[in-house]
């Protein structure tokens, strides 16, 4: 059976988190197992925290379409997901690979995921900080 990793990246904007984006990762279970232990046990990097309390409106109608088949929920900040990438990348002797994984998150505003940490006065003020909610389904 299958598993695949279902990511919503969500931003907080005036206080409150609003949904930017849904992707399903590129499958790859190693990287899976330093998500979050699924797959690949040893390999974790955080523990899952489990899912927000406050979850943006459309994060949580896909949440419920998998009520009861979900599991291993938790939620990134993009610092923690550069750590995983960082340690999957030294793990994984493929770096194309790499670099499909990394393309699973998408980008943010035209830029990569990884350019908000790195230029947040670029983005409007109102957009306080980006999480990745993260949960497993097979």
């Amino acid at each position: 059976m299958s598993c695949d990793l279902t990511l919503h990246i969500e931003l907080k904007v005036n206080g409150k988190w609003e949904h930017y984006n849904h992707k399903r990762c590129f499958q790859d279970y190693t990287f899976f197992g330093f998500v979050g232990g699924v797959r690949v046990e040893g390999l974790q990097v955080f523990e899952n925290k489990g899912l927000p309390d406050d979850l943006s409106v459309i994060t949580e109608i896909n949440r419920k379409k998998y009520e009861g088949d979900y599991h291993n929920a938790s939620w990134l900040t993009l610092d923690e997901l550069l750590q995983i990438i960082e340690a999957f990348r030294k793990h994984e002797p493929n770096e194309k690979q790499v670099d499909a994984v990394e393309k699973s998150f998408g980008y943010l505003f035209g830029n990569s995921m990884w350019y908000f940490n790195k230029y947040k006065n670029d983005f409007s003020s109102e957009i306080e900080d980006v999480r990745v909610v993260t949960w497993f389904d097979n």
